[in-house]
């Protein structure tokens, strides 16, 4: 990320920045950066990464309450999502419910194909 700058050719939209002025930073997140994005874009993404749950969470989800700990942070996540797709057609993703960081994409189906 040491890379991302404002600017032609640093991969931070201008639009971004004016969105953000006193918090530049949050253009580095997408929550806060999709709905400045002009290209169509289908993405790929499972709604429990693997690498988040296991360094953020920090949690072997053994107990009831971490299982459900879990299933709220995919709730949250597709929340957050939401207004990606909202009224937007030009948009598209496939979200698995696969924990996993990296998902094998080529390996997944959708209904048998």
């Amino acid at each position: 990320m040491q890379n991302l700058t404002f600017g032609a050719d640093g991969g931070l939209t201008a639009a971004c920045q004016a969105k953000h002025p006193n918090e530049p930073w949050l253009c580095f997140m997408s929550p806060h950066m999709q709905d400045t994005i002009e290209t169509p874009f289908f993405m790929f993404n499972s709604k429990y990464d693997a690498w988040q749950l296991g360094n953020e969470f920090q949690s072997s989800w053994t107990t009831p309450a971490e299982q459900a700990g879990v299933l709220q942070y995919g709730l949250d996540f597709l929340q957050q999502l939401a207004p990606v797709y909202q009224g937007q057609s030009k948009n598209g993703g496939m979200i698995t419910s696969c924990i996993c960081h990296g998902c094998p994409w080529p390996t997944l189906e959708l209904e048998g194909k």
